[in-house]
This record gives structure tokens, sequence and C-alpha cells, in this order.
């Protein structure tokens, strides 16, 4: 990620459910190849590292947008006029919103109907603040597909091979303990 990174010029590029990287990819990949590179920043979409275990123990790796459906994007040289407001029907916005609309899976600026809005400084904060942590830290989530009442195999640890039962499981806490009936064949 860039370090020079500000807080202005952001804007919120919509895109299908589940394509947020690959339109982040494809469109660093435009920035190289094209003039859309002298025009954009920064491209980003936070996504974090998310392990799937089903009731029977299968383990699958996922990459999960943090922010499903949106790519942020940094501006460069957005045009100004004398009040310092952006200029947003100027060929630099024409040229920008050509290039990105070839991408497969692009949708639309948000904003209003005829123009993007920027986004505020407290706003792409969070954002960076969700892409710094993801880059700072290797943790890893799991998504536990248990319910209360779910019949379970123990592979490792002490119990490993016994056989349990869901008592309490609580899906909203990442970290913690489920109860747990063992039951020894």
């Amino acid at each position: 990620m860039n370090d020079n990174i500000n807080f202005k010029d952001w804007y919120v590029l919509q895109v299908y459910n589940t394509c947020e990287l690959s339109v982040k990819n494809k469109i660093e990949i435009k920035m190289k190849e094209t003039i859309l590179g002298d025009l954009v920043e920064t491209v980003l979409a936070p996504y974090e590292n998310v392990v799937s275990i089903s009731e029977k123990g299968n383990r699958t790796n996922l990459q999960k947008a943090i922010y499903p459906g949106y790519v942020y994007i940094q501006l460069k040289n957005v045009p100004e006029d004398e009040q310092g407001n952006k200029l947003k029907f100027s060929s630099h916005w024409s040229r920008i919103w050509q290039l990105l609309r070839e991408i497969p899976k692009v949708s639309k600026f948000i904003g209003n109907k005829t123009e993007p809005v920027s986004m505020t400084a407290q706003e792409i904060n969070k954002i960076l603040k969700a892409e710094n942590v993801r880059f700072e830290t290797k943790d890893i989530k799991y998504r536990i597909k248990f319910e209360k009442g779910s019949n379970v195999l123990i592979k490792e640890g002490s119990f490993a091979n016994f056989k349990g039962k869901i008592l309490s499981h609580d899906p909203q806490v990442e970290i913690g303990e489920r109860e747990l009936e063992v039951i020894k064949d």
C-alpha cells in the first residue's frame, strides 16, 4: 500500500458482489497499460482471510471482502475551480469513467445521478484502518458452520476421535468457548 496516502480525492466504485479483488486487480493492470495510471493514485478492496469449517470438518480458505460490492479509488490531480470545488464534468472525469466502465463487473461511481461524490476523511480513514490491520496482522477468522444440537467429531487435542454434540454456540463471538457434550464410543 502507498505510504503517501492522503485523505482527499477518494471515491467509491460500485462493483458486482464477490468481484472486488478481481476488479481491483484489473484496474491495477489497466493503470499500467493505459493513461489510467496517470489518473488513479491508489485502488483498495479491503478483505479478510476466513477459514470456513463445515460440520464434517472440511476446511475452505476464503478471501472475504470487508465492504462487499465496493472498490475505493484515490484519484490524482482532480481539477478544481477557483473556489476549490472539484470539477466533475471535466474531461478528466470522462476519461476515468470511460476506462473504468470497460472493466467487467464495474457498475458505477457512488454519488448522485450526474456526478460522483468524494469520501470524507472519516470514511476513508475507517477503510484505511481496516486495510492496515490486514497488513499488520496475520489473523485468520474462522467461520464454523455449527448450530446448537449439531453432532461433531473432535479431530485434535485431548478429546481427539471423540464424538460430541454442540450444547451452545454463539456465532457472533469470533473467539470463545463452545459447550460440548463429549460421547465416548
